[in-house]
């Protein structure tokens, strides 16, 4: 039976104030860390009057607890955000640094915007801070681009295909004309229409003149009967394909329908980055805070409304890894911002900076890192309680899937109704030429009785 999960085994329990020793013995400290903590890793219950710290970095601070054996305590700042240096003032939890209130914070930080006046910089970490595209694929939609219907074949497929129209308007053009009728250029607009009537309600004096001629338009009408059966859903699925291409790259936002809305991070490094690369694109912005970006509310927007999320990409694949059943998608075009390193004081001094960065290149060096630095696990928890919820949800919206036939098969069918094409037309120019022997022969006939019925009168 799984565990269930509580914030006891995930959270670290805190009095607010009150320093953590190693072995809760004060005299075993070496060193002193003040640990800097976003808003939302601090976790109070009210009924049970406990505050814990649900970091995504618990297992960070445990180790500098027990393994550095530096003596910790939490400072806990107003705001969910890094922050940057604003008319000499800065903002976000970097105020804790600039006021000498925390020594360590443990997130990675990109170093911009003045940063490195805060933040020390003797080891940094190159292309740690990626930025990506998270975005569901959506299913196909006619309205996006009607043009894309061309997008479904070469060039020289839809060649074959006006040629075979315009062959189909001629013999019909020909038609009309050899039964006496007056040609108008909407006659030949309408020349697969009057192809029918050469098999449905013809007179008897026209009958002589079109049996033959049926013969070839029957074999023609068949083969695009037994044509049209064959792709009635899957040449259709075929031309909507297109839709169904994953976002990929950060010019991919530029084809997007304007009714397609960008959700940030206010105050983010993330939204920092964005803003300064892609500024046309800050009128489709939306803002939502640090947790409600990844909420159920905000998986629900991407799947059933029009949104995409630019978010840091070890949160995307969080966020596709705690939702594999879905249809999530973590683009592979990123930012690559700048360098960037977990924040330590600038200001901070030698005797707890020197074990704090031994500590850091060691997990960085060792691969360790990538299981250290793992997102918030308060969030982790409300997407348990939330998962079942949330696949109920996505399960109402879900649609089905089609089967599509391969491109070959498509190309294949279409080389045989152009050959069904050629045929036909080859037979319809051996039926005029008959229809033109036997006219004769039936005038000769005719002018060889009225000759014989004059001799008789005489």
């Amino acid at each position: 039976m799984k565990d269930s999960i509580t914030l006891d085994k995930y959270c670290i329990k805190w009095i607010n104030g009150t320093a953590l020793y190693p072995n809760d013995d004060p005299e075993q400290a070496k060193c002193h860390i003040n640990i800097g903590l976003f808003y939302s890793e601090v976790y109070e219950n009210v009924h049970t009057n406990k505050t814990m710290v649900c970091s995504s970095n618990n297992q960070l601070f445990l180790i500098i607890l027990k393994y550095l054996q530096c003596s910790i305590n939490f400072i806990r700042s107003s705001e969910d955000y890094g922050g940057r240096l604003i008319d000499g003032q800065w903002t976000g939890i970097l105020q804790q640094f600039a006021r000498n209130e925390s020594d360590f914070i443990g997130h990675i930080f990109a170093i911009v915007n003045g940063r490195e006046k805060v933040i020390d910089q003797t080891y940094l970490m190159p292309n740690k801070e990626l930025i990506s595209i998270f975005s569901f694929t959506k299913l196909p939609r006619f309205y996006d681009n009607p043009f894309r219907i061309f997008e479904c074949f070469t060039l020289f497929i839809w060649i074959l295909i006006a040629l075979s129209l315009l062959i189909t308007g001629a013999i019909s053009s020909v038609i009309i004309m050899k039964n006496d009728r007056r040609l108008w250029f909407i006659k030949i607009i309408a020349s697969n229409i009057d192809s029918f009537s050469l098999l449905i309600g013809q007179s008897q004096r026209q009958l002589m003149s079109t049996s033959l001629m049926s013969t070839s338009l029957l074999f023609w009408l068949i083969g695009s009967f037994i044509l049209r059966q064959l792709f009635s859903n899957d040449f259709t699925a075929i031309l909507l394909s297109k839709q169904y291409k994953k976002i990929d790259h950060f010019d991919d936002l530029f084809q997007l329908p304007s009714t397609y809305r960008i959700m940030l991070e206010p105050n983010s490094s993330t939204k920092y980055f964005f803003s300064k690369s892609f500024p046309m694109l800050m009128d489709r912005v939306e803002y939502y805070s640090h947790i409600d970006i990844i909420s159920i509310h905000m998986l629900d927007n991407l799947i059933v409304d029009d949104y995409v999320l630019i978010i840091n990409t070890e949160r995307a694949l969080s966020l596709k890894e705690y939702y594999p059943s879905t249809h999530f998608h973590v683009s592979n075009d990123v930012m690559i911002p700048t360098l960037s390193t977990y924040a330590i004081r600038s200001t901070l001094d030698n005797k707890n900076r020197e074990p704090l960065l031994r500590l850091l290149k060691s997990l960085y060096y060792y691969g360790l890192m990538k299981y250290v630095d793992r997102r918030l696990l308060l969030n982790h928890l409300r997407a348990e309680a939330e998962d079942a919820l949330f696949h109920i949800v996505y399960k109402a919206k879900k649609q089905p899937k089609t089967v599509v036939l391969s491109g070959q098969t498509i190309l294949t069918f279409i080389y045989f109704y152009v050959i069904g094409i050629i045929i036909s037309f080859t037979l319809f120019i051996f039926e005029i030429i008959y229809l033109k022997f036997l006219r004769s022969k039936w005038e000769i006939s005719t002018t060889s009785e009225t000759i014989g019925t004059r001799i008789v009168s005489i």
